[in-house]
Order: structure tokens, then C-alpha cells, then sequence
């Protein structure tokens, strides 16, 4: 089975030499074909702007800008599953978009699985059809993030349910009880 991996502020780049070289690596390290390597990286790098810094060094790039390149690498080699942590950190507004348009268009079109941790409200709500919460190691929720807010509508909203509640509001409930 083959996994990407993206580890929000932990680059899997080489520090040192530009992108592109870290790219032609993991070609050669994962023996993928150079059909599928040419796609993939005509794919990543029109989607996710990478022309204007694949030759720089990941030091010399903005955090947005390395972890744009970190998700283009973890995609190289066609994974059938991808962990992303925190894939939108450090990245502007217009960029988030593009770079969640990107994790759905992958999901949607290659069915990759996407596992997705984050903090980030907005990227939950969207990227996941499912989601679990988790506290101190205990599952506390898993299930659709409809099915929760439904639930939490009839609970604490209104009595038929209708009254959307915020993510964030429910979340806040979860972890701080109130």
C-alpha cells in the first residue's frame, strides 16, 4: 500500500537543494515511471503554483509555499492513502482554497483516502464527509459532520433540528462542556 504523508510544519524536503531536485528523488527513490512522474507533477505544479519557486531551496520558502511543495511531494508516486496534519497552515486565503479544491479533486477523482488532522474549522468543513474527534485518546465522535450537526441542533438549537449550529460552536461544547 503506498502512503503519503504531510507533516504541517515538518518538511520532508531537502533543506538544502531546490525542490525540483527533492521531487526528481523521490522519482528514483520509488522507481516511478517517468509517464506517471510527468503528470503528476504537470498536475501539483499547475494547481498548486509551484513554477515560481521549484528551483529554490525549501529554506528560502514561505511556510505556505513549503507545504504547497511538501503535499505535491507526498502526491509523486499515486498514493492510495494520504495523512495530511495541518495541510493549510501558514497558507493565505486564496491559497487554502486552491489547496482544498486540490485535496477534494485527488479524493474525488484518484479515490484517494484522505486522513485529515487539523484545528482548522473551516478545512473540516471543506474537506470531511466523516469525521472523528478525539480527546486524550478517546474517541468522543465518528460519524458524519451532518449527523453532528443535526444532532447538536435538536440538543442544543432548536427542537426540530433545522437551526444550523456552528462546527466551531460545537466543538467548543465538546471540549469545554459548556
Amino acid at each position: 500500500m503506498k502512503i503519503g504523508v504531510v507533516f504541517g510544519q515538518r518538511s520532508v524536503l531537502c533543506w538544502d537543494i531546490p525542490v525540483i531536485e527533492s521531487f526528481r528523488l523521490f522519482k528514483d527513490m520509488y522507481c516511478i515511471p517517468n509517464e506517471i512522474y510527468n503528470k503528476n507533477m504537470e498536475l501539483v505544479t499547475d494547481i498548486l503554483n509551484l513554477q515560481e519557486y521549484m528551483y529554490k531551496p525549501p529554506r528560502l520558502l514561505s511556510l505556505g509555499q513549503r507545504m504547497k511543495a511538501d503535499l505535491a511531494a507526498a502526491l509523486i508516486y499515486n498514493p492510495e492513502i494520504l495523512f495530511l496534519d495541518e495541510p493549510t497552515i501558514g497558507i493565505d486565503v486564496l491559497a487554502k482554497d486552491r489547496i482544498r479544491d486540490f485535496i477534494s479533486r485527488i479524493n474525488r477523482e484518484r479515490h484517494i483516502t484522505v486522513i485529515l488532522t487539523t484545528h482548522d474549522v473551516s478545512d473540516i468543513e471543506a474537506l470531511c464527509h466523516k469525521m472523528l474527534v478525539i480527546d486524550r485518546g478517546s474517541l468522543l465522535y465518528d460519524g458524519s459532520l451532518e449527523t453532528m450537526k443535526k444532532s447538536y441542533a435538536i440538543r442544543y438549537g432548536s427542537s426540530q433540528g433545522e437551526e444550523e449550529i456552528e462546527l466551531e460552536q460545537i466543538i467548543k461544547h465538546i471540549y469545554g462542556g459548556s
